[in-house]
């Protein structure tokens, strides 16, 4: 599966990134909430409740396995003194989704439905200060995350330490996907095609890097 998204081509990672989730949403809306001023007041709460939550957790889990995959497989092009640290890159890549599920939660709570989130009581500036923490460390774990990805994608391809702002551009691609995905990921399937591995140990080496700690 990991080298399958790494090899797959732009459209088909665009597709599974946007189309999907914006079709979905599309969808969902039309169908059952219909369009003003015919709006179906009961189906939009329920759309809001329910179906967008999953479509945003569908969204941050296939954008953060795409980051994760990319930024992990790529490890194996480069020299071993220059791999970067992947169980910190790890450990923030999953702070976005874990914050999807609180707001998730935030969203059950104001709705009525009691699920891990405290009870805001509408309170907007409760809500606010709640959410304020959790949403600085989520955006911190993007942005690193981000960044990881695209120093790794930058070092595998000039093989020698690069600085930040060698990165730039790589970053603000990989910040603004739907446009960046075009330029990005053309540019990883040719660092994979060059890899000298079959795809088999290329997973099997996925698994290893796993369990190493490699320094920035």
């Amino acid at each position: 599966m990991f080298i399958h998204l790494t090899k797959a081509k732009h459209w088909q990672i665009f597709f599974i990134l946007f189309v999907i989730p914006c079709s979905i949403h599309f969808l969902s809306f039309r169908f059952l909430v219909g369009s003003p001023p015919f709006l179906n007041r009961q189906m939009l709460d329920y759309h809001i409740t329910y179906i967008s939550p999953f479509i945003v957790l569908y969204f941050l889990s296939s954008l953060m396995l795409w980051f994760r995959t990319v930024g992990i497989l790529l490890q194996r092009s480069i020299p071993i003194e220059l791999r970067l640290n992947i169980k910190r890159f790890q450990f923030f890549i999953f702070i976005p989704i874990a914050y999807g599920l609180y707001l998730e939660g935030v969203l059950f709570q104001l709705t009525g439905i009691s699920f891990f989130a405290p009870s805001f009581e509408h309170h907007p500036i409760k809500i606010f200060l709640y959410i304020l923490p959790f949403h600085l460390c989520a955006l911190y774990g993007i942005l690193h995350t981000i960044f990881f990805v695209a120093k790794t994608i930058k070092t595998a391809e000039l093989q020698r330490q690069v600085y930040f702002k060698e990165c730039i551009i790589t970053f603000f691609l990989l910040y603004f996907l739907p446009i960046g995905i075009w330029f990005i990921q053309p540019k990883i399937n040719r660092i994979i095609h060059i890899l000298p591995s079959s795809s088999q140990a290329i997973n099997h080496n996925l698994l290893l890097l796993d369990d190493d700690n490699f320094e920035v």
